[in-house]
């Protein structure tokens, strides 16, 4: 097993800048946007490691933390290969999801 994975990492221009969320959109009054991938990385978020992507939408940057919908899609556009994801532009909706009973916004990769 390959230690490195868990060791201390250079750090990425994007692991301080916000996360991308329905926020984000809704706070530009926005219901769909052009998102540009610059990387793929993965972090551990409460003890699971997750894939980021470090994006560009509306002139600023952002860590998306990406869900099994939005990662198969990408896979279906893009392929499995995350490198080949780099800068390549996705159109980004805002919709509704059922999340533990409740109806609430959700970003999802058109």
């Amino acid at each position: 097993m390959d230690a490195s994975k868990y060791g201390s990492k250079e750090k990425n221009e994007y692991e301080e800048t916000p996360l991308l969320n329905t926020g984000v959109f809704l706070d530009m009054n926005a219901t769909a946007a052009d998102v540009t991938i610059d990387n793929a990385r993965e972090t551990n978020i409460d003890s699971e490691d997750k894939l980021v992507l470090d994006v560009r939408v509306f002139g600023k940057k952002y860590g998306w933390i990406m869900n099994k919908v939005n990662t198969n899609t990408l896979i279906e556009k893009h392929g499995v290969e995350t490198e080949d994801w780099k800068g390549k532009q996705v159109l980004v909706g805002l919709e509704k999801t059922d999340y533990e009973g409740r109806r609430i916004n959700c970003l999802r990769i058109q």
